[in-house]
Formats: C-alpha cells, sequence, structure tokens
C-alpha cells in the first residue's frame, strides 16, 4: 500500500475516533464543565495518532536508520567489558562447566535483546530479557562469590552499561513513538507531569492509569533486592570508605531520581519513567566510571549486584507492561 494511502487511512480513523470521544465527552458533560471533555480529547487523539503511525510504518516497512545507529552505539560499551570480562575467565579465573553454559545462555539471550532491540520488536526484546535475568541472576547471585575484586569490578561496570544500552534503548522506543517530533513528546511529558484533576478521572474510567495493588506489590517485590544491596554500599561507605561531597552529591541524584523512576513505574507513567532512568543512569555512570576505581573490601561486588537487580527491576517493570498490555505514552 502506497504511503500516501496509509497516511490518509490514519486521518479518516483519527478524525472519526475523535468524532466519538467528543460525542461521548458531550453525553459527561456537567454543569456546562468542558475541561473534562478536552482531556480526553487530547489524550485520545495523542493515542489514535501514534497507533495509526506505528501501523503505517508496519504497511511500508521502514526502518529507521537512526534507531539502530543509536542502539548500536549504545551496546558498545557493554560489549567491551564483557569480552574483558570472557578473557578473563581464561586467563584470570577459571570457571566451571556450569558456569561456562550459564554464560553461553546469558550470550544467546542477549544476542536476541541486541537483534530485537534494533529491529524495534519490543516484544521479542523482552523475552531475550528475561531470559538474561533469569541467567545472570543465577550467574551473579549463586557464582560469583568470593572472586577477586578485579572480575566484580568487570562485572559491575558490565551491568551498568548493559542497565544504560535498555535504558536508551526506552528511549529511543518513546522519541521514535512520536515520529521523532521532540515538540510533540515534550507537550506529552508536560501532560503528564501536571495533569488535571478531571483527566485523571477521565482516564481512570478507561483504565489507563489505573495501579492494581497486584502491580504495586510485584514492583515494591522486585525493587527490594536494590533496596538491600544499595543499603550495603552506603554502609560499607561509612564503615571503610570515605567518599568525597562529589560523589555525595551523585549519591543524592541517583536518589532523587529514584523517587522519579519507582513511582512512575508503580503507576504506569512511562515517558516521566524513562526520563527519571536517564537522570538516574547519567548519575550512576559518573558515579562508577569516575570514582569507582581500585576499590576494596568487596565494594565492587556489591556494586556489581547493586546494578543487576535494578536492571531486573526495570526488566520486571516492561514485563509487567507488556502482560497489562500497556503501550509507552
Amino acid at each position: 500500500m502506497p504511503a500516501s494511502v496509509a497516511s490518509t487511512e490514519a486521518a479518516d480513523k483519527r478524525e472519526t475516533g475523535l468524532a466519538i470521544v467528543r460525542e461521548i465527552c458531550s453525553l459527561r458533560m456537567v454543569d456546562g464543565n468542558w475541561t473534562l471533555c478536552t482531556d480526553a480529547v487530547y489524550w485520545s487523539r495523542e493515542l489514535i495518532w501514534r497507533r495509526n503511525l506505528v501501523s503505517a510504518r508496519d504497511v511500508s516497512g521502514a526502518s529507521s536508520v537512526m534507531r539502530a545507529g543509536i542502539v548500536l552505539i549504545s551496546f558498545l560499551p557493554f560489549l567491551f567489558y564483557a569480552t574483558k570480562d570472557t578473557l578473563f575467565h581464561f586467563t584470570g579465573r577459571r570457571v566451571t562447566i556450569a558456569e561456562h553454559g550459564l554464560h553461553l545462555a546469558v550470550g544467546l539471550s542477549l544476542a536476541m535483546v541486541l537483534t530485537n532491540a534494533v529491529l524495534g520488536k519490543s516484544p521479542a526484546m523482552l523475552v531475550g530479557l528475561v531470559l538474561f535475568a533469569v541467567a545472570g541472576a543465577i550467574d551473579e547471585y549463586v557464582w560469583h562469590r568470593g572472586i577477586p575484586e578485579t572480575e566484580s569490578d568487570l562485572h559491575a561496570k558490565e551491568h551498568l552499561a548493559l542497565l544504560i544500552f535498555v535504558v536508551v534503548t526506552l528511549a529511543v522506543n518513546w522519541l521514535e513513538s512520536y515520529d521523532w517530533q521532540i515538540s510533540r513528546a515534550l507537550d506529552s511529558l508536560r501532560a503528564h507531569a501536571s495533569p488535571k484533576k478531571s483527566h485523571v478521572t477521565q482516564l481512570a474510567l478507561s483504565g489507563m492509569f489505573e495501579a492494581p495493588t497486584w502491580r504495586a506489590v510485584v514492583l515494591i517485590a522486585f525493587f527490594l533486592p536494590y533496596t538491600f544491596f544499595g543499603l550495603n554500599d552506603n554502609l560499607h561507605h561509612v564503615r571503610h570508605r570515605h567518599v568525597s561531597w562529589a560523589e555525595r552529591i551523585l549519591h543524592a541524584t541517583i536518589v532523587l531520581a529514584l523517587f522519579t523512576v519507582v513511582p512512575h513505574a508503580i503507576f504506569g507513567s512511562r515517558a516521566i519513567m524513562v526520563v527519571g532512568l536517564l537522570l538516574f543512569v547519567f548519575a550512576r555512570a559518573l558515579d562508577e566510571w569516575v570514582f569507582h576505581r581500585r576499590l576494596t573490601d568487596g565494594e565492587a561486588d556489591m556494586h556489581a549486584k547493586t546494578h543487576l537487580a535494578f536492571l531486573i527491576f526495570v526488566v520486571a517493570g516492561m514485563a509487567i507492561d507488556s502482560i497489562t498490555h500497556r503501550t509507552w505514552i
């Protein structure tokens, strides 16, 4: 189907959808207050426009070169540390056959993640991430005990680099869903950041901003391991290593980012969550690659386990969104 025809059909569908929403709003008007209707029309227009945009892309089969470039570049730091880690297993610490098997499972799952991230196939990418989370957690929390500090430092940087790759991919998904129109994406952010009461009420009726108890419980449960290792890391700073004020500022930034990420993950405000994740990984990257050098007393091991725990939390959030058929808006 020609792109012009697909675009025309998308426009027709959008106008039809808006007409239906306006009709519903007119029936719900109370005391001449049209605010509820205005908000409903705005969000319906956004959803219809973006869903038709995706449909048009599927018809044309167009591939985003920009997307592939950004995703591949963001994967390079992880690839660098993963290569160094693999070489270390043959030169620094010999691993068992069972651990080699786990590493193979990790490698295969990440190949699936990278391929589908480049192609923009989020459901298949998520399957790969879930497989990685299972194999990676067994590898890190079962096998990586009492290993050399040098290897733990590699694992810490490796896990953080992979987290950065995932967050960058989520940000790319978000921007691409707005056809790389940054102004439209920012408008969506502002609408999420300062929602009107009536707007929240309208969307709650359609189930778009519900935060079921089970969702909150599951996400908090997946966040607890990160909390545990993070608190242990802070206690380690108090007992064994004095940190500079610059590093403390980074730690405070990380905590502030978490106050953005976790609540919005629970309530499903994924656009704001992505912004919080970008701030989080930026502060974490500065902390890891500027201040975490030549660490001792098992601190690098705590960092490796902390970074992986947060990555698993992010994957859990993505999985819940997929199960509940939520989209990134």
